[in-house]
Protein backbone atom coordinates (compact mmCIF):
# COMPACT_ATOMS: atom_id res chain seq x y z
CA UNK A 1 0.00 0.00 0.00
CA UNK A 2 2.76 2.69 0.88
CA UNK A 3 4.34 2.00 -2.53
CA UNK A 4 1.22 2.61 -4.44
CA UNK A 5 1.91 5.60 -7.08
CA UNK A 6 -1.28 7.77 -7.25
CA UNK A 7 -1.90 8.73 -10.64
CA UNK A 8 -2.52 12.66 -11.45
CA UNK A 9 -5.99 14.14 -12.13
CA UNK A 10 -5.93 15.02 -16.24
CA UNK A 11 -9.42 15.95 -17.16
CA UNK A 12 -11.46 18.28 -15.34
CA UNK A 13 -13.66 16.15 -13.26
CA UNK A 14 -10.52 14.41 -11.80
CA UNK A 15 -8.86 18.12 -11.07
CA UNK A 16 -12.28 19.29 -9.01
CA UNK A 17 -12.25 15.81 -7.29
CA UNK A 18 -8.67 16.47 -5.96
CA UNK A 19 -9.11 20.10 -5.69
CA UNK A 20 -11.93 18.42 -2.74
CA UNK A 21 -9.24 16.40 -1.66
CA UNK A 22 -7.06 19.15 -1.20
CA UNK A 23 -9.16 21.66 0.33
CA UNK A 24 -8.87 21.69 4.03
CA UNK A 25 -4.83 21.06 3.54
CA UNK A 26 -4.66 23.74 1.33
CA UNK A 27 -7.41 26.87 3.46
CA UNK A 28 -5.22 25.08 6.85
CA UNK A 29 -1.99 27.08 5.50
CA UNK A 30 -3.61 30.67 4.81
CA UNK A 31 -2.55 31.89 8.10
CA UNK A 32 0.69 31.05 7.59
CA UNK A 33 0.85 31.95 4.06
CA UNK A 34 -0.64 35.62 5.31
CA UNK A 35 2.04 36.23 7.68
CA UNK A 36 4.88 35.14 5.70
CA UNK A 37 3.72 36.77 2.62
CA UNK A 38 3.85 33.70 0.22
CA UNK A 39 2.07 30.47 -0.55
CA UNK A 40 3.83 28.01 1.54
CA UNK A 41 6.42 25.66 -0.02
CA UNK A 42 4.81 22.80 0.73
CA UNK A 43 1.46 23.48 -1.08
CA UNK A 44 2.87 24.54 -4.41
CA UNK A 45 5.01 21.30 -4.21
CA UNK A 46 1.85 19.44 -3.61
CA UNK A 47 0.41 21.12 -6.33
CA UNK A 48 3.03 20.94 -8.81
CA UNK A 49 3.00 17.07 -8.28
CA UNK A 50 -0.72 16.60 -8.64
CA UNK A 51 -0.37 18.77 -11.81
CA UNK A 52 -2.29 21.81 -11.06
CA UNK A 53 0.62 24.16 -12.76
CA UNK A 54 0.51 22.01 -16.19
CA UNK A 55 -3.70 22.37 -16.29
CA UNK A 56 -3.10 24.73 -19.77
CA UNK A 57 0.32 23.40 -20.97
CA UNK A 58 0.36 21.07 -24.13
CA UNK A 59 0.36 18.11 -24.04
CA UNK A 60 3.38 17.50 -26.11
CA UNK A 61 5.17 18.62 -23.05
CA UNK A 62 3.00 16.67 -20.27
CA UNK A 63 0.63 19.10 -19.58
CA UNK A 64 -3.05 18.34 -19.38
CA UNK A 65 -4.08 20.91 -21.94
CA UNK A 66 -7.43 21.88 -20.61
CA UNK A 67 -9.74 23.89 -23.46
CA UNK A 68 -10.77 27.44 -21.95
CA UNK A 69 -14.65 26.05 -21.60
CA UNK A 70 -13.08 23.03 -19.85
CA UNK A 71 -10.82 25.21 -17.90
CA UNK A 72 -13.70 27.17 -16.22
CA UNK A 73 -15.16 25.02 -13.69
CA UNK A 74 -11.55 23.72 -12.20
CA UNK A 75 -10.29 26.94 -11.57
CA UNK A 76 -13.88 28.37 -10.30
CA UNK A 77 -13.47 25.77 -7.77
CA UNK A 78 -10.07 26.79 -7.10
CA UNK A 79 -10.64 30.37 -6.44
CA UNK A 80 -12.82 29.14 -4.22
CA UNK A 81 -11.03 27.59 -2.18
CA UNK A 82 -8.20 30.06 -1.88
CA UNK A 83 -7.95 32.84 -3.75
CA UNK A 84 -4.17 33.65 -3.02
CA UNK A 85 -3.31 29.67 -3.39
CA UNK A 86 -4.84 30.13 -7.32
CA UNK A 87 -3.72 33.12 -8.61
CA UNK A 88 -0.05 31.50 -7.98
CA UNK A 89 -1.29 28.45 -9.66
CA UNK A 90 -3.18 30.18 -12.47
CA UNK A 91 -0.33 32.40 -13.23
CA UNK A 92 1.77 29.89 -14.55
CA UNK A 93 -0.26 28.40 -16.54
CA UNK A 94 -1.42 31.38 -18.53
CA UNK A 95 2.27 32.04 -18.84
CA UNK A 96 2.56 28.57 -20.28
CA UNK A 97 0.72 30.22 -22.84
CA UNK A 98 3.39 32.71 -23.83
CA UNK A 99 5.41 29.54 -24.72
CA UNK A 100 3.23 29.29 -27.68
CA UNK A 101 4.32 32.69 -29.19
CA UNK A 102 7.82 31.02 -29.90
CA UNK A 103 8.74 28.37 -32.68
CA UNK A 104 7.74 25.13 -31.46
CA UNK A 105 11.71 24.14 -31.10
CA UNK A 106 12.57 26.60 -29.15
CA UNK A 107 10.00 25.95 -26.62
CA UNK A 108 10.78 22.43 -26.78
CA UNK A 109 14.03 22.83 -25.69
CA UNK A 110 12.73 25.49 -22.54
CA UNK A 111 10.45 22.18 -21.47
CA UNK A 112 12.72 19.51 -21.93
CA UNK A 113 13.36 18.79 -18.57
CA UNK A 114 9.31 19.36 -17.74
CA UNK A 115 7.39 22.70 -18.18
CA UNK A 116 9.02 25.78 -16.67
CA UNK A 117 7.23 27.41 -13.57
CA UNK A 118 6.64 31.04 -15.18
CA UNK A 119 6.11 34.37 -13.80
CA UNK A 120 6.32 38.51 -14.72
CA UNK A 121 4.55 40.34 -17.42
CA UNK A 122 5.34 41.64 -20.87
CA UNK A 123 4.67 45.43 -20.11
CA UNK A 124 7.76 46.92 -22.02
CA UNK A 125 9.23 49.03 -19.34
CA UNK A 126 13.10 47.73 -20.16
CA UNK A 127 15.66 48.07 -22.69
CA UNK A 128 17.29 45.51 -24.75
CA UNK A 129 20.35 46.60 -26.64
CA UNK A 130 20.40 44.17 -29.62
CA UNK A 131 23.99 42.05 -29.84
CA UNK A 132 25.15 39.10 -32.11
CA UNK A 133 23.05 36.35 -31.20
CA UNK A 134 20.59 37.98 -28.71
CA UNK A 135 20.24 40.68 -26.35
CA UNK A 136 21.59 42.52 -23.24
CA UNK A 137 18.42 43.10 -21.01
CA UNK A 138 18.62 45.91 -18.22
CA UNK A 139 14.53 46.77 -16.84
CA UNK A 140 12.36 47.22 -13.92
CA UNK A 141 9.14 45.50 -13.87
CA UNK A 142 5.86 45.47 -11.59
CA UNK A 143 3.70 43.04 -10.39
CA UNK A 144 5.35 39.44 -10.76
CA UNK A 145 3.02 37.28 -9.10
CA UNK A 146 4.36 34.04 -7.47
CA UNK A 147 7.97 34.96 -8.91
CA UNK A 148 9.15 33.11 -5.74
CA UNK A 149 8.38 30.07 -7.33
CA UNK A 150 9.09 30.69 -11.00
CA UNK A 151 12.08 29.09 -12.75
CA UNK A 152 11.73 31.61 -15.64
CA UNK A 153 10.91 35.05 -15.55
CA UNK A 154 9.21 36.92 -18.22
CA UNK A 155 9.57 40.97 -19.19
CA UNK A 156 9.17 43.08 -22.09
CA UNK A 157 11.83 45.91 -23.15
CA UNK A 158 12.40 48.31 -26.29
CA UNK A 159 15.05 47.64 -28.47
CA UNK A 160 18.10 49.38 -28.96
CA UNK A 161 20.69 49.42 -31.22
CA UNK A 162 23.72 51.20 -30.02
CA UNK A 163 21.46 52.89 -27.80
CA UNK A 164 19.43 53.95 -30.01
CA UNK A 165 15.39 52.99 -30.00
CA UNK A 166 14.42 50.77 -32.67
CA UNK A 167 11.41 51.70 -34.72
CA UNK A 168 8.83 49.38 -36.57
CA UNK A 169 8.17 50.16 -40.20
CA UNK A 170 5.06 52.17 -39.18
CA UNK A 171 7.62 54.28 -36.61
CA UNK A 172 6.52 52.93 -33.44
CA UNK A 173 8.99 51.52 -31.08
CA UNK A 174 10.33 47.86 -31.36
CA UNK A 175 9.66 46.17 -28.39
CA UNK A 176 10.35 42.40 -27.77
CA UNK A 177 9.29 39.67 -24.54
CA UNK A 178 12.18 37.79 -23.27
CA UNK A 179 12.28 34.30 -21.03
CA UNK A 180 15.06 35.14 -18.23
CA UNK A 181 16.40 32.85 -15.62
CA UNK A 182 14.57 32.89 -11.96
CA UNK A 183 18.29 32.99 -10.71
CA UNK A 184 19.19 36.10 -12.23
CA UNK A 185 16.37 38.11 -11.28
CA UNK A 186 16.50 40.44 -8.31
CA UNK A 187 12.88 40.78 -6.33
CA UNK A 188 12.38 43.88 -4.57
CA UNK A 189 10.16 42.47 -2.04
CA UNK A 190 8.11 45.38 -1.79
CA UNK A 191 4.70 43.24 -1.63
CA UNK A 192 2.89 45.45 0.97
CA UNK A 193 -0.52 45.66 -0.07
CA UNK A 194 -4.48 45.53 0.83
CA UNK A 195 -5.15 41.93 -0.13
CA UNK A 196 -3.84 39.07 -1.99
CA UNK A 197 -1.04 39.02 0.51
CA UNK A 198 0.85 35.79 -0.51
CA UNK A 199 0.93 36.33 -4.21
CA UNK A 200 4.15 37.35 -3.70
CA UNK A 201 3.72 40.13 -6.51
CA UNK A 202 6.63 42.08 -6.37
CA UNK A 203 8.79 44.51 -8.62
CA UNK A 204 11.87 42.53 -10.45
CA UNK A 205 14.51 43.72 -12.54
CA UNK A 206 17.73 42.58 -14.17
CA UNK A 207 20.80 44.82 -15.40
CA UNK A 208 22.58 43.78 -18.40
CA UNK A 209 21.57 40.21 -19.06
CA UNK A 210 22.11 38.06 -21.77
CA UNK A 211 18.63 36.74 -23.38
CA UNK A 212 19.58 34.23 -26.59
CA UNK A 213 17.37 35.11 -29.67
CA UNK A 214 15.72 31.35 -28.89
CA UNK A 215 14.04 33.09 -25.40
CA UNK A 216 13.03 36.55 -27.44
CA UNK A 217 9.46 36.53 -28.66
CA UNK A 218 9.48 39.73 -31.29
CA UNK A 219 6.48 42.15 -30.20
CA UNK A 220 3.27 42.21 -31.94
CA UNK A 221 0.32 44.26 -30.67
CA UNK A 222 -1.79 41.41 -31.31
CA UNK A 223 0.27 37.99 -30.21
CA UNK A 224 0.27 35.47 -32.26
CA UNK A 225 0.55 32.14 -31.37
CA UNK A 226 2.94 29.76 -33.48
CA UNK A 227 1.41 26.22 -32.75
CA UNK A 228 -1.19 25.11 -30.02
CA UNK A 229 -4.56 23.87 -32.09
CA UNK A 230 -7.64 25.13 -30.29
CA UNK A 231 -4.89 26.64 -27.95
CA UNK A 232 -4.20 28.86 -30.20
CA UNK A 233 -7.04 29.60 -32.26
CA UNK A 234 -8.11 31.24 -28.94
CA UNK A 235 -4.78 33.52 -28.95
CA UNK A 236 -3.12 35.02 -25.42
CA UNK A 237 -5.62 37.98 -25.48
CA UNK A 238 -8.39 35.69 -25.09
CA UNK A 239 -6.10 33.47 -22.97
CA UNK A 240 -5.36 36.98 -20.72
CA UNK A 241 -9.34 37.48 -20.33
CA UNK A 242 -10.11 34.06 -19.70
CA UNK A 243 -8.05 33.92 -16.80
CA UNK A 244 -9.36 36.50 -15.54
CA UNK A 245 -12.83 35.04 -15.79
CA UNK A 246 -12.20 32.14 -13.85
CA UNK A 247 -10.68 34.56 -11.07
CA UNK A 248 -13.78 36.17 -10.43
CA UNK A 249 -16.17 33.10 -11.29
CA UNK A 250 -13.99 31.79 -7.78
CA UNK A 251 -14.56 35.06 -5.95
CA UNK A 252 -18.03 35.61 -6.45
CA UNK A 253 -18.81 31.97 -5.31
CA UNK A 254 -16.90 32.11 -2.79
CA UNK A 255 -18.43 35.31 -1.49
CA UNK A 256 -21.95 34.85 -1.96
CA UNK A 257 -21.41 31.24 0.22
CA UNK A 258 -19.64 33.04 3.07
CA UNK A 259 -22.33 35.88 3.31
CA UNK A 260 -24.96 33.54 3.78
CA UNK A 261 -22.99 31.99 6.48
CA UNK A 262 -22.58 34.92 8.26
CA UNK A 263 -26.43 36.07 7.94
CA UNK A 264 -27.76 32.20 8.86
CA UNK A 265 -25.16 32.34 12.04
CA UNK A 266 -26.72 33.17 15.28
CA UNK A 267 -25.66 36.50 17.15
CA UNK A 268 -27.09 38.32 20.08
CA UNK A 269 -29.34 40.35 17.99
CA UNK A 270 -30.65 37.25 16.32
CA UNK A 271 -29.85 36.62 12.97
CA UNK A 272 -28.83 39.07 9.66
CA UNK A 273 -31.17 36.34 7.90
CA UNK A 274 -34.26 37.26 9.29
CA UNK A 275 -34.32 40.94 8.30
CA UNK A 276 -36.58 41.62 5.52
CA UNK A 277 -33.89 44.23 4.16
CA UNK A 278 -31.29 41.70 4.37
CA UNK A 279 -33.09 39.35 2.33
CA UNK A 280 -34.38 41.71 -0.56
CA UNK A 281 -30.57 42.98 -0.93
CA UNK A 282 -29.13 39.56 -0.73
CA UNK A 283 -31.45 38.00 -3.15
CA UNK A 284 -30.20 41.33 -5.36
CA UNK A 285 -26.47 40.03 -4.71
CA UNK A 286 -27.31 36.55 -5.21
CA UNK A 287 -29.15 37.19 -8.81
CA UNK A 288 -26.09 39.77 -10.09
CA UNK A 289 -23.51 37.22 -9.23
CA UNK A 290 -25.35 34.23 -11.01
CA UNK A 291 -26.75 36.23 -13.85
CA UNK A 292 -22.83 37.68 -14.92
CA UNK A 293 -21.82 34.16 -14.08
CA UNK A 294 -24.14 32.50 -16.80
CA UNK A 295 -23.75 34.48 -19.02
CA UNK A 296 -19.92 34.28 -19.16
CA UNK A 297 -20.53 30.60 -19.19
CA UNK A 298 -22.73 31.26 -22.02
CA UNK A 299 -20.09 33.01 -24.23
CA UNK A 300 -17.44 30.62 -23.28
CA UNK A 301 -19.27 27.39 -24.42
CA UNK A 302 -19.87 29.44 -27.40
CA UNK A 303 -16.12 30.44 -27.73
CA UNK A 304 -15.22 26.56 -27.18
CA UNK A 305 -17.85 25.25 -30.03
CA UNK A 306 -15.69 28.15 -32.33
CA UNK A 307 -12.56 26.38 -31.42
CA UNK A 308 -14.31 22.79 -31.81
CA UNK A 309 -15.13 23.60 -35.45
CA UNK A 310 -11.50 24.91 -36.27
CA UNK A 311 -12.18 28.72 -36.14
CA UNK A 312 -10.44 31.43 -34.75
CA UNK A 313 -13.33 33.38 -32.55
CA UNK A 314 -15.02 36.64 -33.87
CA UNK A 315 -14.32 40.12 -32.71
CA UNK A 316 -17.82 39.82 -31.17
CA UNK A 317 -17.51 36.86 -29.31
CA UNK A 318 -14.02 38.76 -27.65
CA UNK A 319 -15.63 41.51 -27.03
CA UNK A 320 -18.53 39.27 -25.15
CA UNK A 321 -16.01 37.17 -23.10
CA UNK A 322 -14.33 40.72 -21.71
CA UNK A 323 -18.08 42.62 -21.13
CA UNK A 324 -19.21 39.32 -19.03
CA UNK A 325 -15.63 39.82 -16.97
CA UNK A 326 -16.18 43.00 -16.26
CA UNK A 327 -19.88 42.58 -15.32
CA UNK A 328 -19.07 40.08 -13.41
CA UNK A 329 -15.93 42.00 -12.01
CA UNK A 330 -18.27 44.40 -10.88
CA UNK A 331 -20.78 42.37 -9.15
CA UNK A 332 -18.28 40.97 -6.91
CA UNK A 333 -16.76 44.32 -5.71
CA UNK A 334 -20.35 45.55 -5.43
CA UNK A 335 -21.01 42.53 -3.19
CA UNK A 336 -18.07 42.92 -1.25
CA UNK A 337 -18.58 46.54 -0.38
CA UNK A 338 -22.28 45.76 0.78
CA UNK A 339 -21.18 42.51 3.26
CA UNK A 340 -18.33 44.15 4.59
CA UNK A 341 -20.82 46.93 5.52
CA UNK A 342 -23.13 44.87 7.33
CA UNK A 343 -21.05 42.53 8.88
CA UNK A 344 -20.08 45.64 10.69
CA UNK A 345 -17.55 45.74 13.13
CA UNK A 346 -17.09 41.66 12.24
CA UNK A 347 -15.45 42.56 8.96
CA UNK A 348 -12.85 44.86 10.52
CA UNK A 349 -11.08 42.02 12.04
CA UNK A 350 -8.77 39.00 11.03
CA UNK A 351 -10.79 36.81 9.84
CA UNK A 352 -13.29 34.79 6.42
CA UNK A 353 -15.27 38.25 5.51
CA UNK A 354 -12.38 40.24 5.87
CA UNK A 355 -10.25 38.17 3.69
CA UNK A 356 -12.12 38.10 0.80
CA UNK A 357 -13.02 41.39 0.69
CA UNK A 358 -9.43 42.54 0.53
CA UNK A 359 -8.98 39.66 -1.97
CA UNK A 360 -11.86 40.84 -4.03
CA UNK A 361 -10.62 44.12 -3.58
CA UNK A 362 -7.05 43.45 -4.95
CA UNK A 363 -8.24 41.24 -7.91
CA UNK A 364 -10.43 43.98 -9.21
CA UNK A 365 -7.22 46.79 -9.54
CA UNK A 366 -5.50 44.44 -12.33
CA UNK A 367 -5.52 46.37 -15.39
CA UNK A 368 -7.54 43.74 -17.37
CA UNK A 369 -10.64 44.59 -15.19
CA UNK A 370 -10.58 48.36 -15.70
CA UNK A 371 -13.45 50.04 -16.49
CA UNK A 372 -11.43 51.91 -19.91
CA UNK A 373 -12.86 48.63 -21.56
CA UNK A 374 -16.03 49.61 -21.60
CA UNK A 375 -15.37 52.31 -24.00
CA UNK A 376 -14.13 49.84 -26.55
CA UNK A 377 -17.13 47.53 -25.50
CA UNK A 378 -19.15 49.96 -26.66
CA UNK A 379 -17.89 50.90 -29.82
CA UNK A 380 -18.36 46.97 -31.01
CA UNK A 381 -21.90 46.80 -29.56
CA UNK A 382 -22.93 49.91 -31.52
CA UNK A 383 -21.44 48.63 -34.94
CA UNK A 384 -17.94 50.65 -35.20
CA UNK A 385 -15.82 47.93 -34.85
CA UNK A 386 -15.68 46.70 -38.36
CA UNK A 387 -11.68 45.52 -39.44
CA UNK A 388 -11.02 45.77 -35.85
CA UNK A 389 -9.83 42.86 -33.39
CA UNK A 390 -8.78 42.95 -29.57
CA UNK A 391 -5.30 43.09 -28.38
CA UNK A 392 -4.33 42.56 -24.66
CA UNK A 393 -5.81 46.48 -23.88
CA UNK A 394 -7.79 47.61 -26.61
CA UNK A 395 -9.21 47.20 -29.48
CA UNK A 396 -7.28 47.84 -32.64
CA UNK A 397 -7.05 48.05 -36.19
CA UNK A 398 -6.83 44.43 -37.18
CA UNK A 399 -3.39 44.34 -39.61
CA UNK A 400 -3.14 42.42 -43.06
CA UNK A 401 -0.09 40.46 -44.05
CA UNK A 402 0.43 39.25 -47.29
Amino acid sequence: MGNEVLTKPSTPQEFIAELGALSETIQASIPWNEENGRVSPEIVALLQERGFFNLLSAKEFGGSDLSPFESLAVFEEFFSIDAVTAWITMIPNVHNKQLQLLPFENAAAICADGVPVLAGQAAPTGTAERVEGGYIVTGHWEYGSGIQNADLVLGGAMITENGVRSLNADGAPQAIMVFMPAAEVQLAGNWDVLGLRASGSFDYEVKDLFVPDAMVVIGNTVPVMKWGGKSALLGMTGWLVHSHSVIDLGLGKRLIDEISVFASTPNRRGRLADSELFRRRYAEAVSAYRSARSWMYSIWEDIERTLDAGEEPTTQQHTDARAALLLLSRANKTNADWIFEEAGGKSLRAGVINRWFRDIKAAGQHNQVSRKFYNDVARDYLGEADGMVWSPNALVKKVVTA
